[in-house]
């Protein structure tokens, strides 16, 4: 487990002690605090979550490893779980459009004090690099509590949203360009699923963002100053879950697409196999004919020879130029 704390008082951060023991969750007046947890195993959120009070369903939704996304109101604090978007190290850049899932869902998780939060992150890979230096340029933000800090959480969470769902229609775009050259190979349409797979995989994670921002911002309803701020991370969590719907239909979209062309191509086929089995039954028909073991005109004589012979062509090509014309052929 990685241990990081931080604290501020009056908006301006002060030393904490992280080599001893953990601080009591009774923060002064004017102070906040915050305890983040990287990869803790459950022993270690355990023995946390009994220093600082948590209830056993807050541990409980901690401790769950798919958990929904959510907001649990507890009598002193709350709890939330959601989803952060995070790129997956374990294929090469070059192979990552083949294989799918170009990102990993790291579960981030916490509770909220009066002036106290405590963060717990799944794994390292979502870095919290990012957001101490926002809180570091926004003191007096932070002044303001545990909201400011909530929502830099969950707008930089949101933000990374878009970058992932940018990278899924660059790969649908280069699907669409090959819709209408041939009909889509094999390889192609694993591309396609995968695709699909990787949206579903974030819209799970996407989608209740909106109602846990809402949570938010109501419980911080009273800081007028921060309503801005959780209105506009909720336009990009609403933004961001309304792209994924719109390429959910562009797949689906695509996937019709490409049956109508199979199916016109097929038509074609059929038209053209329905062609030439007309000019070829024709001959087939004049060659039959005189060839009866019987006597008529020009049996045994050169006559009949030329004659068939002009009925075989001529027809032939009669009918082809016909079906030529109707586009047949």
């Amino acid at each position: 487990m990685i241990l990081t704390m931080r604290k501020w008082r009056d908006g301006q951060a002060v030393p904490v002690d992280t080599t001893g023991q953990l601080p009591s969750r009774e923060v002064g007046e004017g102070e906040l605090l915050w305890v983040d947890l990287a990869d803790p195993t459950p022993a270690e959120l355990r023995s946390i979550g009994k220093h600082f009070g948590l209830t056993p369903l807050g541990m409980a939704d901690v401790l769950e490893p798919h958990e929904r996304t959510k907001v649990v109101r507890h009598p002193d604090h709350l709890s939330f779980v959601c989803y952060a978007a995070v790129g997956d190290t374990s294929n090469d850049n070059e192979d990552q459009a083949e294989a799918g899932f170009i990102f990993n869902m790291v579960r981030v998780s916490g509770f909220v004090f009066e002036r106290l939060i405590i963060t717990v992150r799944a794994n390292t890979d979502f870095s919290v690099d990012t957001l101490q230096e926002r809180w570091l340029e926004e003191q007096r933000l932070v002044r303001l509590g545990p909201s400011y800090l909530i929502y830099s959480i969950l707008d930089t969470i949101v933000d990374e949203y878009f970058n992932y769902i940018e990278t899924i229609e660059d790969r649908l775009e280069d699907i669409e360009d090959l819709l209408f050259e041939k009909v889509l190979t094999n390889e192609v349409q694993q591309r396609l699923y995968n695709i699909r797979r990787d949206l579903s995989h974030l819209r799970r994670a996407v989608s209740p963002m909106r109602e846990l921002v809402i949570d938010f911002a109501r419980h911080f309803t009273a800081q007028t100053e921060m309503a801005g701020y959780y209105d506009d991370t909720y336009d990009h969590a609403l933004r961001a879950s309304e792209w994924i719907d719109s390429l959910r239909d562009t797949i689906s979209f695509i996937v019709e697409t490409n049956l109508s062309l199979q199916d016109t191509r097929m038509n074609e086929i059929m038209k053209k196999l329905a062609a030439w089995a007309a000019i070829i039954s024709v001959p087939t028909l004049v060659t039959s004919y005189f060839g009866q073991n019987l006597p008529f005109f020009g049996f045994n004589e050169h006559s009949g020879l030329i004659v068939s012979s002009v009925l075989l062509v001529g027809s032939a090509i009669m009918l082809w130029a016909a079906f030529r014309k109707s586009e047949w052929l």
